[in-house]
């Protein structure tokens, strides 16, 4: 079932407008008939009211398999009334659009499947028993060819509809520069992984120096230094998803980059692994294309987002170990782009998790917050966890290729 209330809303109007029809045509317009058709036929029509009442008033009372058969046992009485009144002609048969029309916009393919052979069986078991076998053959194949395209046509449209829908969604939460989510999709992510007792941390990642990169290099080398940075935050976060499902463990470290004890290796090294690290997440991309990385949006396990400007942030289901080394992976990645005019961009981060340093939303961005303030005012360039007295991973090699951002720097 697609969309419960509006097929509450069109089984509701389906049944009271039947149970109108039948009394009007059924009872009030052949006084004349038998009494045993006029009360079967009045019987029906108050059936159908009074589920029609339900399903307007109380939708929830009925059980989900209701709507699932509710197509079925329409067609059946329609089936049922044509053959009690002995009526095989078109206007009759035309009620069958009505189970018709809800199972295309509501059910499956292979219930719609169904309903149409039923509708078919339905009305040759009307027309061969109250026709000339060649006129009910033709008007037979007339209503299936009719009802199956009638079907097509529907689930169609259905299908565009939900296309356009699911467009619509991803545009009004995700950020178009980036790829990644936006601040809209964030607030609301964060708001249900807190409300949950598992363990969730935020990464909130701002770019140094920014203005600097801007001013100096233009705004479109920005949007390059901003996608770059979406596209490490991206890799650094599906590697840990993907890590932390093959092991079963949230807190399994990422695959290395090579980058870990970068204070105590030589200049040589440190850029030979950061080369590696940095071909490692091209191929990732270009193998998955950008947006496999755009995906986050959509899981469970991990959402990056653009929060605006040069800010980011990532939610993370894993404990503040973990979340540390993702942002160090994407920071590390991020010292490692090349083709920038500006060179690689900076990042200052903090890291805060639930329950380790806080116990609500709104706690967690202030404590994150306050760990990122910490990485700027230790030199920027870092990571910094909540409740540790200094940052942590300082890099001290970043490369400055613009005299006009080293001289601003600071």
């Amino acid at each position: 079932m697609r969309d419960q209330h509006g097929g509450s809303r069109a089984v509701a109007y389906l049944m009271l407008a039947g149970g109108a029809y039948n009394l009007v045509t059924g009872v009030l317009m052949k006084l004349g008939d038998p009494l045993y058709e006029l009360i079967t036929l009045g019987v029906a029509s108050a059936a159908l009211f009074a589920v029609g009442l339900i399903c307007l008033r109380r939708p929830g009372t009925m059980p989900a398999v209701f709507w699932l058969l509710v197509p079925f046992v329409s067609a059946a009485v329609v089936t049922g009334l044509n053959v009690a009144t002995a009526d095989a002609t078109l206007g009759p048969q035309l009620f069958y659009l009505w189970p018709l029309l809800y199972a295309a916009s509501f059910l499956s393919r292979r219930l719609i499947v169904l309903i149409v052979a039923q509708i078919s069986a339905g009305h040759a078991l009307t027309a061969f028993r109250f026709e000339e076998p060649d006129q009910a053959l033709l008007d037979w194949i007339a209503i299936t060819v009719a009802m199956a395209m009638t079907a097509v046509v529907v689930v169609g449209l259905r299908e565009r509809n939900d296309r356009l829908l699911r467009v619509l969604e991803h545009q009004a939460t995700s950020d178009a520069l980036t790829g990644a989510a936006n601040r809209r999709a964030f607030d609301a992510a964060l708001a249900r992984a807190a409300a949950t007792p598992d363990p969730l941390s935020l990464i909130v990642i701002d770019v140094d120096h920014f203005k600097t990169i801007n001013d100096t290099w233009g705004h479109a080398v920005g949007d390059r230094a901003l996608r770059a940075v979406a596209d490490a935050l991206h890799a650094a976060a599906d590697s840990h998803v993907f890590q932390s499902r093959s092991t079963g463990d949230q807190d399994a470290a990422p695959r290395p980059t090579g980058g870990r004890d970068v204070s105590r290796r030589s200049a040589a090294g440190r850029d030979a692994d950061r080369r590696s690290a940095a071909g490692r997440d091209a191929d990732r991309r270009s193998a998955a294309g950008r947006d496999a990385g755009r995906r986050s949006t959509d899981e469970r396990d991990v959402l990056v987002a653009r929060l605006g400007g040069d800010e980011f942030a990532v939610l993370l289901r894993a404990g503040p170990d973990a979340a540390l080394r993702v942002a160090e992976q994407a920071r590390i990645s991020v010292s490692a782009v090349e083709g920038l005019p500006c060179g690689p961009p900076s990042l200052s981060i903090g890291v805060a998790a639930v329950p380790d340093h806080a116990t609500g939303a709104e706690e967690l961005q202030r404590v994150a917050d306050s760990a990122l303030y910490r990485s700027k005012a230790g030199g920027r360039g870092r990571s910094t966890l909540a409740g540790t007295d200094e940052p942590r991973h300082n890099v001290d090699d970043i490369p400055v290729t613009s005299p006009a951002s080293s001289r601003s720097a600071g």
